[in-house]
């Protein structure tokens, strides 16, 4: 009699286990589906970023077409048109630093929540085993 109410009793903390267990399982859902769309948005930011910063960088070779290297004008006006278009394509190449990085922290992040959700699947199957094996 005292080991079926042993039983018993595991047989409902392993209830509870279990209950808890698929509550974070929705959990970890809705993360993963958060870190998804967090990537996809960083990865569409990253190839804005890098198509902007192709953009600048013609610009930057017209700017030196133009005026910085092979035609004559007054060295001041070409230097600064082809300053003025370099440093916006420092600043583009930041900007794509910046979001080749925040893709990568998002890719980062989509895959722990996606471990995440394995090991809470396995302990829930080590759960049912666990059950099972108790069973009358």
């Amino acid at each position: 009699m005292a080991r079926a109410s042993h039983d018993l009793n595991a047989i409902a903390q392993i209830d509870a286990l279990a209950s808890i267990a698929r509550r974070r399982e929705v959990s970890l859902r809705v993360a993963v589906t958060r870190a998804t769309q967090a990537l996809n948005e960083a990865e569409a930011a990253e190839t804005q970023r890098r198509h902007a910063c192709e953009v600048q960088r013609q610009r930057w070779r017209e700017a030196l077409t133009r005026g910085g290297v092979y035609r004559q004008r007054t060295l001041s006006e070409a230097s600064h048109a082809v300053e003025t278009e370099r440093s916006a394509l420092v600043g583009a190449l930041s900007a794509q630093d910046a979001a080749i990085a925040a893709s990568a922290q998002a890719r980062a992040a989509l895959q722990e929540q996606r471990a995440l959700l394995q090991t809470n699947a396995r302990k829930q199957e080590k759960l049912r085993e666990w059950r099972a094996s108790l069973r009358p």
